[in-house]
């Protein structure tokens, strides 16, 4: 997958999040996503039940797509 296919994506996504949930979950889940600490990613888990069950795909999506990309 390339760079700008990487990048459309999460312009998706990111704009799918803001529809679902208010601009400040959003900035917030986005926010760890760049915090390389496992206490984040913890973190993260832990508020996936907090979201709609038709949202978890996305958030999984982002959350993988952050692992792979990750330096």
């Amino acid at each position: 997958m390339t760079n700008k296919n990487v990048n459309r994506i999460h312009h998706k996504l990111y704009e799918r999040l803001e529809q679902e949930h208010s601009l400040f979950f959003t900035r917030l889940l986005l926010s760890m996503f760049l915090l390389d600490s496992v206490f984040s990613q913890f973190f993260f888990l832990l508020m996936i039940p907090l979201c709609e069950r038709k949202s978890i795909l996305y958030y999984s999506i982002m959350f993988n797509m952050y692992i792979k990309n990750k330096p």
